[in-house]
């Protein structure tokens, strides 16, 4: 048996390295240059039409640039920042004006760019939090046979002898 968890252990260990090491750095790239992309995009917009709506322009922009420094972004910065948010009325409610400012603009391309930069983002997150979830596979597994282990013993502590011997063959012991 401890043969096997290490063994285990080791292959995780050595595709955790070589994931954070060594193929997380490239798609963190990849990630990168398409938002550069995104932003190239989103400047070659406004100098074509004039007419953009100035401030979904900017907060898009801003967006970007926040990304760009931003790749290391896992899932438990996500929910840490999230919950900061939930926390600061006023700050969600600043949040909530941009994306309404970008989703009512005039341009269906600056809100195809947002769109895009969002499911960057979400990759980002994803790629970032690949090992925990590795990591926490075997704890979400423990934790549902634990659920169900309690179960069995709540369901069982009511069983008489009778219904018990329905399922497992048991020797009486003489009285």
């Amino acid at each position: 048996m401890f043969v096997v968890v290490f063994l285990i252990l080791t292959i995780v260990s050595v595709f955790h390295f070589i994931y954070q090491g060594i193929l997380l750095p490239s798609y963190r790239l990849q990630c990168r240059i398409h938002l550069f992309e995104l932003r190239d995009k989103l400047r070659r917009l406004q100098l074509q039409n004039p007419a953009l709506d100035e401030q979904a322009f900017c907060f898009v922009q801003e967006s970007i640039n926040c990304w760009v420094k931003q790749l290391a972004f896992d899932l438990f910065l996500l929910l840490k920042i999230n919950d900061a948010i939930e926390k600061d009325t006023q700050f969600m409610e600043k949040l909530s004006k941009r994306s309404e400012r970008i989703k009512n603009c005039n341009s269906e391309e600056l809100k195809e760019i947002a769109l895009e930069v969002r499911k960057t983002v979400q990759k980002i997150v994803i790629l970032n939090s690949v090992v925990l979830f590795i990591y926490l596979l075997p704890l979400a597994f423990l934790a549902f046979c634990f659920r169900k282990f309690i179960e069995g013993v709540k369901r069982m502590a009511c069983v008489s002898e009778w219904e018990m011997g329905k399922f497992v063959v048991t020797e009486r012991i003489p009285t």
